[in-house]
C-alpha cells in the first residue's frame, strides 16, 4: 500500500510541479485567459505558483516522507488527498477548466486520502 501511494502522490507531484512551472514561465497563454475572467487574476503566474506549491511540493513532500519512513507521511497522505479535492473544487467553481482532468485528479484525491485513512487505521510507518 506504502508503494500504490507513493506512486499515486509522485504523479499528483510530478502535474503539479509542471504544470506549475508551466503556468508561470507563460503567464499569459498557458491557457486561454477567459478562465481567469472574475478570479481576480491577471495572468496564470499565481495560480501556477499555487499549483506549483500546493499540488507540487506538498505531494512531493509525502513521497519523500513515505520513503524515508517517517510517521508524519500517515497524515500527510490525508492531507494530500482531501487537499487534492479540494483543490479541484475550488478550481472547478472558481477557474472553469476542462472537467475530465479535474475528474480525473478528484478522482486520484479520493483514492489518496481512502489509502490514507487506512494507513493511519493500521498505525504502522510502512505497512
Amino acid at each position: 500500500m506504502a508503494r500504490l501511494l507513493e506512486a499515486l502522490e509522485a504523479v499528483v507531484a510530478l502535474s503539479g510541479l509542471a504544470g506549475g512551472a508551466y503556468l508561470m514561465a507563460r503567464p499569459m497563454t498557458a491557457m486561454p485567459r477567459r478562465f481567469l475572467e472574475g478570479t481576480g487574476f491577471s495572468s496564470w503566474r499565481l495560480p501556477g505558483l499555487a499549483l506549483f506549491v500546493l499540488v507540487g511540493l506538498g505531494p512531493a513532500l509525502v513521497v519523500v516522507a513515505q520513503r524515508r519512513d517517517l510517521a508524519v507521511a500517515r497524515a500527510g497522505h490525508l492531507v494530500v488527498g482531501v487537499g487534492l479535492v479540494a483543490w479541484i473544487v475550488v478550481e472547478m467553481v472558481w477557474i472553469v477548466v476542462t472537467p475530465p482532468l479535474q475528474i480525473t485528479f478528484a478522482a486520484l484525491g479520493i483514492a489518496i486520502a481512502v489509502l490514507g485513512v487506512v494507513r493511519v487505521r493500521r498505525g504502522t510507518p510502512r505497512g
